[in-house]
């Protein structure tokens, strides 16, 4: 397999389909595909009926290439939104790009390069991609603020060993630079933090326009009290300590939430600790095969898409494992995913389905 970001000139031209939004990092990686030697043609993946796909046009006709849509929608539809609204009736917090990479994006991207022909697809994405003993896998960006390792542990071994990455080394201000150096009016493109379905990050709002009004219920203490009402409880998240709508005298911070009784847990935030222990399931595994290799490897793991790897006791079952933090991690929630990692590389991730006090 050649080296991921290899700048080594072939007789033969390799050929790449280049996902687009039309953005600054999608523009970027064709550009640079291209002054590297490869023959490119984007595709812009239209999720929606309000996929912007006149700004991807914009950038394939800026960088002289074709453009290919692919229809994502019913896809997008099942794996991504409804899922996200179900996560949250279940009382899940879910993290939708995970999702998308694994089933959507990534997916069709990677379906459509084999396809049509291409010997890779590249994406935008702030990461790179490694090869040793005969696995693939991915490896965590090299500027810590926009590595987006955390959001690629579900892809599979075809699709990382066709998967181009040309963002891995740089930073998001050289990239800037360099665009605007170039003439390319990307480079002054605002970089957007919405969950692209939600745009106004009203994601309550949402949900109840696709599932109906989620009833009101009841707040409870640890010993199970009632101690007030709740609005619905898509509003929460374990670990939430504002906008919780109840006035008790004393700060308080979410540590449960019940979707099956309607009701969501509060303790006092002063005597609030994170989770010191998480159950993980529906694991893939990328730079090992199985949980069998995992013994004295020297394992780390992301619990949230921002925080730092960090070391942890594991014990692993058949088909899930449970990690350890001593004191404590950084707050998580069931429904996000753990992701854990050998130095930089991505040895296998899943979602995180309990949570151990």
């Amino acid at each position: 397999m050649p080296e991921n970001n290899s700048r080594a000139k072939v007789e033969k031209l390799p050929t790449a389909l280049v996902g687009m939004s039309g953005g600054l990092d999608s523009t970027f990686a064709a550009l640079s595909l291209i002054e590297n030697g490869y023959a490119v043609e984007g595709a812009v993946l239209r999720f929606s009926d309000e996929t912007d796909v006149k700004s991807a046009e914009k950038a394939a006709s800026d960088l002289g290439i074709k453009l290919h849509v692919i229809d994502c929608r019913d896809d997008f539809k099942k794996f991504v939104t409804d899922n996200f609204t179900r996560e949250y009736l279940c009382g899940r917090t879910p993290n939708p790009c995970v999702v998308c990479n694994r089933y959507v994006k990534v997916k069709k991207l990677c379906d459509a390069a084999r396809e049509m022909g291409f010997d890779y697809f590249a994406t935008g994405h702030y990461c790179s991609v490694g090869f040793e003993n005969g696995r693939c896998f991915i490896r965590r960006g090299k500027d810590e603020n926009k590595d987006q390792s955390y959001m690629l542990w579900g892809l599979s071994q075809e699709q990382l060993s066709m998967f181009l990455t040309p963002l891995a080394d740089l930073s998001k201000e050289y990239i800037r630079s360099y665009m605007a150096k170039k003439g390319f009016e990307q480079a002054s493109a605002k970089e957007s933090q919405d969950i692209c379905f939600i745009p106004n990050g009203d994601y309550a709002k949402y949900i109840e326009d696709s599932a109906g009004k989620v009833p009101c219920g009841n707040f409870i203490d640890e010993n199970g009290n009632v101690i007030g009402t709740h609005k619905g409880i898509i509003h929460y998240t374990v670990g939430q300590k504002k906008r919780l709508g109840i006035a008790l005298g004393e700060k308080m911070t979410v540590c449960g939430i019940d979707a099956k009784e309607n009701t969501v847990m509060l303790m006092p935030s002063e005597s609030y600790k994170p989770c010191g222990k998480i159950k993980i399931d529906e694991l893939n595994f990328q730079y090992i095969s199985s949980l069998d290799e995992i013994k004295d490897l020297p394992l780390t793991v992301k619990v949230r898409y921002s925080a730092k790897p960090r070391k942890a006791k594991i014990d692993a079952g058949k088909d899930e494992i449970f990690a350890e933090f001593e004191p404590t991690f950084p707050e998580s929630a069931p429904g996000q995913s753990a992701v854990f990692y050998v130095g930089d590389k991505l040895a296998f991730g899943g979602f995180i389905e309990q949570l151990e006090r």
